[in-house]
């Protein structure tokens, strides 16, 4: 197997990013742990990217603070989490989306994850995205959407500096400075 090459053999079809084959080395070491009781040394991090992770969670709050324990004074954040209960049957999505203007909002109303505005390779691979993503959507059992406010709140009880929340297509995208 090359580097980076998946083990199942889908070449980048996969949605799925085949991290395993990227860290596992010394340098990245890949570990599987309770995110509650993280095996870390606390503030040894400069930098922290959590996304599509924490509104899968039991405790979406409790989540969302304990990974702060781990950066260290001045690191670099960026974390997302759903928005609302977003789900967006695709090809009407794709049409509706298409609208000029109106577009992106009245997609919207259609139950299904539309994931054509990436720019994914080939019509297989946007359709799988947009399978996946709605299946996502609506099967877990730990689904719990945040509001601006309440991650507002949140940043500000850690002494968040510098952070900024801005929503893209159904998520809160936090970044800033520890």
């Amino acid at each position: 197997m090359e580097h980076g090459e998946p083990e199942c053999g889908h070449h980048g079809e996969c949605a799925c990013l085949h991290l395993c084959t990227l860290a596992g080395s010394a340098h990245r070491p890949l570990i599987q742990a309770n995110i509650y009781e993280l095996p870390l040394v606390e503030e040894s991090f400069d930098y922290l990217l959590c996304l599509g992770v924490i509104q899968h969670t039991p405790d979406v709050q409790r989540t969302f603070k304990t990974l702060f324990h781990y950066l260290r004074p001045g690191g670099r954040f960026c974390v997302d989490v759903y928005a609302a209960p977003v789900a967006y049957p695709l090809p009407l999505s794709t049409m509706l989306g298409s609208t000029p203007v109106l577009g992106q909002y009245v997609t919207r109303l259609v139950p299904v994850a539309n994931r054509m505005h990436l720019g994914l390779k080939g019509d297989a691979t946007a359709w799988l995205w947009s399978v996946l993503d709605t299946f996502d959507w609506l099967a877990p059992p730990h689904e719990k959407p945040q509001t601006r406010r309440r991650l507002q709140q949140w940043a500000t009880d850690l002494g968040l500096r510098e952070f900024s929340i801005e929503r893209h297509r159904g998520l809160y995208v936090i970044r800033g400075v520890k």
